[in-house]
């Protein structure tokens, strides 16, 4: 099944991450995990930058008069190879691992996700796993002819224009969700168009998938299992949606 789909020769995917949202031990704060997690991860994610979460709020007194307030807490740390291509993020609500480019297919990078897993299990000591979730964001550059593009060529879910002789798509965001009738899993996908560069209209393809339930941490096999099963969704919601001129852009 995972092997029904073609392996690209160059996939468009700029960033993969794998989410582990989990029960934590209250006591297993941020703060506490921060060093023990240096000396775990220090052999191949040597270097260490916090990420914030910043929450800006707006209200206004008696006399109508606007204030504002930004508060900023601790929301993961990030652990990150020299070369910055690769990342494991502990976070307030669990655990997380980042590929970006250059993408080498999920079973390359399985033995270091169960690694620092068991890694990051040992830390945290999380009850359990609540929800997995893969999201891979894919950045499509689709060619101009005479600045414009017909993205009924290339994608099989597209904007239309209700007079495409009379307006030129200029921009567009797209999002669906949906469940999956065969297992139960969550999909979120969006669609986005950046800005021409040069003679390539860029199309964000975010395409995520997730399962809700309840797995002990230590069960590497079961969880597996429902990540293949996830895999293999989102490679049909990618394989399904670009067509052929598509994916010859990918070889």
């Amino acid at each position: 099944m995972t092997d029904a789909w073609p392996k690209l020769a160059k996939p468009p995917i700029v960033e993969a991450v794998l989410d582990f949202d989990c029960d934590v031990p209250p006591d297993k704060t941020l703060k506490l995990l921060e060093q023990p997690a240096r000396e775990a991860f220090a052999d191949r994610y040597s270097d260490v930058v916090p990420r914030y979460l910043q929450e800006m709020q707006v209200g206004s007194d008696q006399d109508g008069m606007l204030n504002s307030s930004l508060r900023q807490s601790l929301e993961a740390w990030m652990f990150r190879q020299a070369d910055g291509k690769q990342l494991v993020q502990i976070r307030q609500a669990g655990f997380s691992f980042n590929r970006l480019a250059p993408y080498d297919g999920f079973e390359t990078y399985l033995p270091e996700i169960e690694r620092v897993w068991n890694l990051y299990r040992e830390l945290a000591a999380p009850i359990s796993v609540r929800t997995l979730r893969l999201r891979y964001i894919n950045r499509i550059l689709l060619p101009l002819v005479g600045g414009r593009v017909d993205l009924h060529v290339y994608l099989g879910s597209q904007p239309t224009l209700p007079d495409e002789a009379r307006l030129t798509l200029s921009g567009f965001i797209n999002q669906y969700f949906a469940v999956d009738a065969v297992t139960g899993h969550q999909v979120a996908v969006t669609f986005a168009a950046q800005p021409p560069e040069d003679d390539k209209l860029p199309v964000i393809f975010d395409n995520a998938v997730s399962a809700s339930g309840e797995w002990e941490p230590a069960d590497w096999s079961a969880m597996y299992s429902v990540l293949e099963s996830l895999r293999d969704l989102k490679n049909m919601i990618f394989f399904k949606t670009v067509k052929q001129p598509c994916l010859d852009l990918f070889q």
